[in-house]
């Protein structure tokens, strides 16, 4: 019985030939397009931190030692930052020695959110009562849940420093510490850098993507713009994702920066949670956007196998030989930068081998993900 993956005749060569073009050609371009932030790396933010006019969030939920271990550490940054802590809910034992923490620090005031089961699983009425608690114009929001920058002062002044800048908002990457197993990892860094690719800027004028897959913490923005899109009011029913529909809505204003610096990055207790009721919330083109690169690599790698069998073992001249070893030779170099991209961005953040995992572990993800619809 003749093999599917067996092409004999000069036509059906041509048209892989052809077909493989026009895909290395599409996979170049989305390269390109993903590997943006290396180019971006060596422009660190420099700046003078302002803390007279900015205020730090601190947000948490039965999480006294984390809110001990902010405050000690960020109230010696400068003595006009304004320290909010914010009490999600805590129980009653942690309330109160969360008012004994404040009344000790003259730079530290307490926002208590009363219980409210609505909004149990979700910070966006703590977060919106502590903005209407201060009059500093610009914002930034960290988790007690994240580890303590090693230098504080560094961190914050790289974080806020676009907003000095010219931009509304920026963030910083968000990633798991290397103690946590690696499938937290790699998803950490892979929603970092999907939410770098989507803000960041190609040409010279103000991106329009949407952030996908924001953390809802280490974000800086102007207090205003918050209240000029009523807050939370858009996504008040979907439990979670404050960041990403916060800046989505605000970016009507202007520009989205990420900062891409490991001084500005902080780490998390990451916990792996289901975002179902997000993404159910996303425009059909910005879920689009994050499934054709996979789907397309998926596509590339499935044409590779063709062609490389295609060489082994099918009939063809020398010179069609010749074309499908480009083709072959064209889908190795891409794997290549993507491997190379890879490694470096997790280096960075001291993950290195994450990096080098990474590209297989998305072609997992994907077949396992094809699998379970396939069962279903």
């Amino acid at each position: 019985m003749e093999t599917l993956f067996i092409f004999e005749t000069k036509e059906s060569i041509e048209q892989i030939f052809y077909f493989g073009i026009i895909a290395l050609s599409i996979s170049a371009v989305l390269c390109l397009r993903i590997s943006v932030p290396f180019w971006k790396w060596r422009h660190n933010v420099t700046g003078k931190l302002n803390a007279s006019n900015i205020a730090l969030i601190i947000v948490g939920r039965d999480d006294l030692v984390g809110f001990e271990n902010w405050i000690k550490e960020t109230s010696v940054i400068d003595k006009d930052l304004e320290i909010i802590i914010l009490d999600d809910q805590s129980q009653y034992e942690t309330s109160i020695a969360l008012e004994v923490l404040s009344e000790k620090n003259n730079l530290v005031n307490l926002v208590k959110t009363p219980e409210n089961q609505k909004f149990w699983n979700s910070r966006k009425l703590a977060i919106t009562l502590a903005l209407k608690s201060t009059n500093r114009t610009k914002v930034v929001l960290v988790d007690t849940d994240c580890f303590v920058p090693k230098d504080p002062l560094r961190w914050l002044t790289q974080l806020t420093e676009p907003l000095n800048n010219g931009a509304i908002a920026s963030f910083a990457p968000v990633n798991a510490d290397l103690n946590q197993n690696a499938t937290t990892r790699l998803y950490s860094a892979g929603v970092n850098l999907w939410a770098v690719i989507r803000a960041i800027r190609i040409f010279n004028y103000s991106s329009t993507r949407k952030i996908t897959g924001l953390h809802s913490v280490n974000i800086a923005f102007y207090r205003s713009h918050f209240f000029d899109v009523n807050g939370f009011l858009s996504s008040m029913h979907v439990e979670a994702g404050e960041g990403e529909f916060l800046f989505n809505d605000i970016s009507r204003f202007g520009e989205i920066v990420p900062v891409i610096d490991p001084l500005a990055s902080i780490l998390k207790n990451h916990k792996l949670k289901p975002q179902k009721d997000r993404k159910v919330h996303r425009h059909i083109l910005e879920k689009l956007s994050i499934i054709i690169p996979i789907l397309f690599l998926f596509l590339i790698d499935i044409m590779a196998l063709i062609v490389f069998y295609n060489i082994l073992f099918g009939k063809a001249t020398i010179a069609d030989l010749i074309k499908l070893k480009i083709i072959l030779s064209g889908w190795v170099l891409i794997q290549f930068i993507l491997i190379i991209f890879s490694f470096f961005w997790t280096k960075r953040y001291s993950a290195s081998k994450d990096g080098i995992v990474a590209p297989f572990y998305l072609r997992w993800v994907f077949i396992h993900k094809i699998i379970s619809l396939w069962k279903k």
